[in-house]
């Protein structure tokens, strides 16, 4: 886990707190944010606030509960919780298939001020942006020259023609190659602008695919099924040939990769948590992520442990020069 510090006025500066284990980190998570939906409860908002709506901190709960029944802090519980909030946080949101409103949901030069069921919170990353550097990571466009600007044909070729997200995330350039160009979809005069792209922190996705997979955990197939259909109608017109995967579970990984393709680490936290082994050969070499490999948990920086004396490096990294 990490450090837990809740009285940052005492000691400033000088202070070394434990890290505490993963246990402890994620009860006070999950303390705050029930305390937080109390406080909600007991003074509602009375204007619009993206971030003041207790239906986005269930879906943030739903997420946290999805991670933490894959870890060491597991509870038997934790499926159910996330059941349970998904259902709270999707209350009166539904998944609708329109080509130029999903569209819309990620344009960001446009830089629309709408409300959509498919989102709670809608943050640009414009350019210089001190909230992530979106842009420096994922973004990409036919002037760059980053591989992966071309998606992997693999991958291109699991997104049926009647899935809305084929015609969002890609482009055919004039000599007929694909590219992705997912955050470049308007018109504006000043698309680097915005060219980071959108920050949409537990949106509704992300949510209703969170419940699917955890009735699905719990043996609640065909429950799962229909959560994971009722999803499906905002993405393809033919549900039924949408299936690819062997299994359900697959299925319904495979749809989280297909969403959040480029988007908020979605793809390397899902690949941590489900212990996913990848191989990717790179200029003749071939290179292999293990499920427990230590690279999987980030080094703590230099400079942090120099700081703070209590501090632990994470196992692996600890005779790697940083």
């Amino acid at each position: 886990g990490v450090p837990v510090y809740l009285k940052p006025y005492e000691d400033p500066g000088n202070a070394m707190p434990e890290r505490k284990s993963q246990t402890e980190v994620y009860k006070q998570i999950l303390d705050d944010c029930q305390e937080v939906l109390s406080l909600m409860d007991r003074t509602p908002s009375t204007t619009w606030n993206c971030a003041y709506e207790p239906r986005f901190i269930h879906g943030m709960l739903a997420s946290i509960y999805c991670y933490k029944a894959m870890s060491v802090a597991a509870e038997e519980s934790d499926w159910q919780n996330a059941i349970d909030h998904a259902d709270k946080a999707m209350t009166g949101r539904s998944f609708v298939r329109d080509q130029e409103t999903y569209n819309a949901i990620f344009d960001a030069p446009a830089l629309q001020a709408f409300t959509n069921d498919e989102f709670y919170l809608r943050m640009v990353d414009g350019f210089n942006s001190q909230i992530v550097d979106v842009a420096g990571v994922y973004y990409q466009t036919s002037t760059t020259s980053q591989a992966n600007a071309y998606p992997e044909p693999e991958l291109y070729a699991l997104y049926k023609e009647d899935d809305v997200r084929k015609t969002t995330f890609f482009r055919t350039q004039t000599d007929g190659s694909i590219i992705y160009d997912k955050y470049n979809l308007s018109a504006s005069p000043y698309p680097w602008w915005a060219s980071g792209g959108i920050i949409m922190l537990f949106r509704t996705a992300e949510t209703q695919l969170i419940k699917a997979e955890a009735l699905y955990r719990l043996g609640k197939t065909a429950e799962a099924k229909d959560a994971l259909d009722f999803f499906k109608t905002g993405r393809y017109l033919d549900i039924e040939n949408s299936y690819t995967e062997s299994d359900l579970l697959n299925e319904i990984l495979k749809e989280r990769k297909l969403e959040f393709y480029h988007e908020q680490d979605a793809w390397w936290l899902d690949m941590k948590r489900t212990e996913t082994r990848m191989e990717r050969i790179v200029n003749g070499t071939l290179y292999v992520l293990e499920p427990d490999d230590y690279r999987y948990c980030f080094p703590i920086p230099q400079s942090e442990m120099e700081k703070n004396k209590k501090m632990l490096q994470n196992p692996g990294w600890d005779e790697i020069n940083l």
